[in-house]
């Protein structure tokens, strides 16, 4: 997180020392403690999140470690949280799903005044702020809805849909959405692109394993291809983190879980017919899936 997240973080977490990922000398935080073993034998250290981590805070905290240590993937020793929540952490999650949604009323809102990205996505930003998120993240397209960026500075008006991504975390549980509002140039792709989230949105039951979700959203989604923004997954869990569990992947054979929470993603991206992207946020039970959270239909 940046330096001004970092008082919020301390409140969520028992590790006494939270430091900034974010500024150039952050892998240097290292040495003083590295220092301590020397002259010992090269130790290992478990890691987690690794694989999440920015390439370049990665190569830099390697640099950091040297030959001192090397480092052990811990994801699956430490144990993945379970996508089963508790009826408190399900009122969480639905506060946060409350919060995105007003978050994402005020972007599409503030789009259809400016058809300005990134005035959209700081404003969003600002609302759930002024609303006691404790963090926001969002990702804006200034090409049509091809690619996704962080926030520019540029302001510019960009013709064409808004495509977006924002994410909100409150009170220690996150919520994100994919939007699309489209002004009838990516009409095609976005009405695919709901479609296949319908589908596997109705594939989401317990016993029924991610590849399954995988396969009906990108049979619905046919003959578009998944947008490659979504790097072949459809979904995945979310609460206490962004990313809980493992990804809706074609390969996937994992079961869902009854009272198991996910994000399910889906887009189209196609120079014809247009570049879409829609989510919702669904809870897995007996009854099919409950949904907590969708993105809104045509902006």
């Amino acid at each position: 997180m940046s330096t001004r997240d970092l008082p919020a973080m301390r409140t969520l977490t028992w590790i006494a020392d939270v430091q900034s990922g974010m500024g150039p000398e952050w892998a240097k935080q290292f040495d003083p403690w590295f220092a301590r073993f020397a002259g010992e034998q090269a130790q290992k250290l478990g890691t987690i999140g690794f694989d999440i981590m920015a390439p370049a805070l990665s190569q830099a905290v390697k640099r950091s470690l040297g030959p001192r240590f090397s480092l052990q993937r811990a994801d699956d020793v430490v144990g993945l949280p379970s996508p089963r929540k508790r009826p408190r952490e399900l009122t969480m999650l639905r506060a946060s799903c409350t919060l995105l949604d007003t978050a994402v009323e005020t972007m599409v809102q503030s789009w259809r005044a400016n058809h300005t990205p990134e005035t959209a996505a700081l404003e969003a930003e600002c609302m759930a702020r002024a609303r006691a998120a404790q963090d926001v993240r969002a990702l804006i397209s200034l090409d049509g809805g091809r690619t996704l960026v962080p926030f520019q500075g540029r302001f510019e008006t960009c013709e064409g849909p808004l495509v977006a991504y924002i994410a909100v975390k409150l009170a220690g549980y996150w919520a994100d959405m994919f939007v699309t509002v489209d002004d009838g140039t990516a009409q095609p792709a976005a009405a695919k692109a709901r479609a296949a989230l319908d589908a596997a949105i109705a594939s989401v039951r317990p016993g029924s394993s991610r590849g399954e979700v995988h396969a009906k959203a990108v049979a619905a989604l046919a003959p578009l291809k998944l947008h490659p923004a979504l790097s072949g997954s459809v979904g995945h869990g979310i609460g206490l983190s962004l990313h809980e569990g493992r990804e809706f992947a074609a390969t996937q054979v994992t079961t869902l879980e009854n009272g198991g929470i996910y994000t399910i993603q889906v887009g189209a991206g196609d120079d014809k017919a247009g570049h879409a992207l829609v989510a919702a946020i669904v809870r897995c039970t007996a009854n099919g899936a409950d949904v907590l959270a969708r993105s809104p239909v045509g902006g």
